[in-house]
């Protein structure tokens, strides 16, 4: 449960700089499924359903965001012309 608990704890760092707090939100729901799944309902569909969604949730929150096309243009100041 305390891995559980630490895990969500990673996906709410930092949530806003990276992918924004759905990979959290989903993180959380898996959490409650392992936990609903193992301990108060034995269900393996649930519980594994759990794992597998907790273990997409920390890929899409570690995935690399894509630049935009304003992140990766070479800017370069223009020197303007004498007269």
């Amino acid at each position: 449960m305390a891995a559980l608990l630490l895990s969500v704890i990673f996906l709410a760092y930092k949530a806003k700089q990276r992918r924004g707090y759905l990979p959290f939100w989903t993180g959380l729901a898996a959490s409650l499924f392992i936990i609903t799944g193992k301990y108060l309902f034995d269900i393996q569909f649930l519980f594994y359903g759990g794992v597998i969604l907790l273990m997409a949730a920390s890929l899409w929150n570690s995935w690399p965001k894509k630049k935009t096309n304003v992140d990766t243009m070479n800017i370069q100041p223009q020197m303007e012309e004498e007269k």
